[in-house]
């Protein structure tokens, strides 16, 4: 791998790089306030008539970076060496073939004052439902991330694969630069396909070795248990289903998931219903009856008006949008 030309050039200083590194080692980069947090947005990253979900970017070495969040996810990849990561209080040291992924508010700050080489892979956040349909259906380590930071801000600040010297991740991480930088026909759809690559390899051979930081406190690891268990049971759960699960009353169960997630728990039920029944009509073939009944409706009727009211358009016009998208 290590005689790739797309690998040489991305380990190499550019010219732009090697004047910062000289600014550097003379003292006179600019710093930041590092309690001063900005925003960073799709619009700046992805062209608002754009069908891109993805897009990869080499980060600039000596660049002085302002600690920032961001209304997407992120994917933070070293290619080549090492870099010193600020994830809100935490601090941790990335090393070659770590994979750090991080959700849409995670305030943090990457430094990297040497010669390594580090990818960012930014993902759109609508391209949640579309590139993660067949995994958010099963069991597994991202699955719990991703929920966490969907419906619980805070829940998880990051997650972190260890990938070592693993050359096939490597390929396709640098499959992905090239399809970014050359934008042939229908790279948008080869980048989803893609990056549903990435997260099945990282699945199968890092989930019981990746790292994610440990809950604060007792109360933050029931809610965000509470809210994986509504979205493993969301057919059927009930108010007073999940209080017994956890041992607390309705009540007390309504206000933790308030001050969590912002939404009472019909609310918080019927996102998750509503994002299960969109993939269901995007990667099934099953009438909008069988959806609503596989979702937690009794009835066509109530199912339409729900998901009417949650996407502003019925079930049908959902499944043909999407059909027609490519």
């Amino acid at each position: 791998m290590t005689q790739n030309p797309l690998y040489q050039s991305l380990t190499t200083l550019t010219p732009h790089e090697l004047h910062l590194k000289s600014c550097y080692e003379k003292g006179s980069l600019p710093s930041f306030p590092s309690d001063v947090p900005f925003l960073l947005t799709e619009e700046m990253f992805f062209p608002s008539n754009s069908r891109q979900n993805i897009t990869v970017l080499k980060h600039q070495c000596y660049s002085p970076i302002q600690t920032h969040s961001h209304d997407f996810f992120e994917v933070i990849y070293v290619l080549k060496g090492q870099s010193q990561h600020e994830i809100g209080i935490r601090h941790s040291q990335l090393n070659t073939g770590d994979l750090c992924i991080l959700p849409p508010g995670s305030a943090h700050n990457i430094h990297v004052y040497d010669d390594s080489a580090i990818l960012d892979i930014l993902i759109r956040r609508s391209a949640f439902e579309k590139v993660f349909s067949s995994l958010m259906d099963s069991d597994n380590i991202l699955t719990s991330f991703f929920t966490g930071a969907i419906y619980a801000a805070g829940a998880n600040d990051y997650i972190i694969f260890h990938t070592g010297q693993d050359q096939a991740l490597q390929s396709l991480i640098l499959d992905m630069y090239q399809e970014c930088c050359s934008q042939e026909k229908y790279y948008e759809m080869l980048l989803d396909t893609q990056l549903a690559m990435l997260f099945a390899r990282l699945l199968r051979s890092y989930e019981s070795s990746c790292e994610l930081p440990p809950f604060q406190s007792r109360s933050e690891s029931q809610i965000f248990g509470m809210i994986q268990y509504m979205n493993r049971n969301y057919q059927k759960i009930s108010l007073k289903d999940l209080a017994e699960k956890f041992h607390y009353t309705p009540t007390y169960t309504s206000k933790r998931i308030h001050e969590a997630t912002g939404r009472t728990f019909s609310a918080l039920l019927a996102q998750i219903r509503m994002e299960h029944a969109a993939r269901l009509l995007k990667s099934t073939t099953l009438t909008v009856g069988e959806i609503g009944l596989q979702t937690g409706y009794t009835t066509p009727e109530h199912f339409i008006r729900t998901f009417k009211k949650h996407f502003h358009i019925t079930p049908n016009e959902y499944r043909k949008s999407f059909s027609i998208s490519y």
